[in-house]
C-alpha cells in the first residue's frame, strides 16, 4: 500500500468488510517515512529495522457480535534510536503496541464517547482516513518520557537510578548534573 492509500483509506469499508475475516491488512514503513517520528531519532545513529504495521477488524469487549459498532485493531512493532538521558549515548529502543479504536460518526461523538477501562479508545472512522498519520500518532505516544539503558555502559552511571539525578523545570535530568558526576569520578581516578 503506498504513502497515497494509507493517507486516504477507506476505514469504514475496511471494518465493515472486515467484520467477520480475521486476516489482517499488513505492511512495512521506513522510519523516515514518519517524519515526527523519525525526528526522534538519535543524530548520526545506524539504520533501523522497518516498521511493522497490521490493521484488522475487532469486536469492542463490552458490545455484543451483532452490534452495529465498528472496532480495528492496529498492531505496531518499530525501533528507534533513542539518547539515554543517564548516560547520554544512543540506544535502540523497541516500540510494540496493540492498540484497539472503535469508528465514530463525528468529532462530537468521539469527544462525547465515556472514557472506559479496556483501552479502546475513540476515533472518527472517514472514507479517507490517515491511517499513516495515526501510526505515527500512536507510536509517538508510546516514546517513554525520560529515555534510558536497561544498564548504561559507562561505570560511573551503571548503578545510579534515573530519579537520583537532578532535574530540569521539565522532569528531565540535567545534563550538567550528569557532566558533574562524570566529572567527579574522573577526578578521584
Amino acid at each position: 500500500m503506498n504513502h497515497h492509500d494509507m493517507r486516504q483509506f477507506d476505514l469504514i469499508k475496511f471494518a465493515r468488510a472486515h467484520a467477520h475475516q480475521d486476516v489482517p491488512l499488513t505492511g512495512k514503513l521506513l522510519l523516515a517515512e514518519l517524519p515526527r517520528l523519525f525526528a526522534e531519532n538519535a543524530e548520526d545513529a545506524p539504520d533501523t529495522p522497518p516498521i511493522l504495521w497490521s490493521l484488522q477488524n475487532t469486536h469492542h469487549p463490552r458490545i455484543g457480535e451483532h452490534s452495529r459498532r465498528l472496532c480495528v485493531a492496529l498492531q505496531l512493532e518499530a525501533h528507534i534510536w533513542l539518547t539515554c538521558q543517564r548516560c547520554l549515548q544512543p540506544y535502540l529502543h523497541t516500540l510494540s503496541l496493540n492498540n484497539t479504536f472503535e469508528l465514530m460518526k463525528t468529532e462530537a461523538e468521539a469527544e462525547a464517547a465515556p472514557i472506559e477501562e479496556d483501552d479502546v479508545d475513540p476515533i472518527v472512522g472517514s472514507h479517507q482516513f490517515d491511517l499513516l498519520g495515526l501510526i505515527e500518532e500512536e507510536l509517538l505516544l508510546a516514546l517513554p518520557l525520560v529515555p534510558r539503558h536497561e544498564v548504561c555502559a559507562h561505570p560511573a552511571l551503571a548503578t545510579l537510578p534515573i530519579s537520583s539525578l537532578p532535574t530540569e523545570e521539565a522532569g528531565r535530568p540535567s545534563p550538567f548534573a550528569q557532566l558533574a558526576i562524570l566529572q567527579t569520578k574522573k577526578g578521584a581516578q
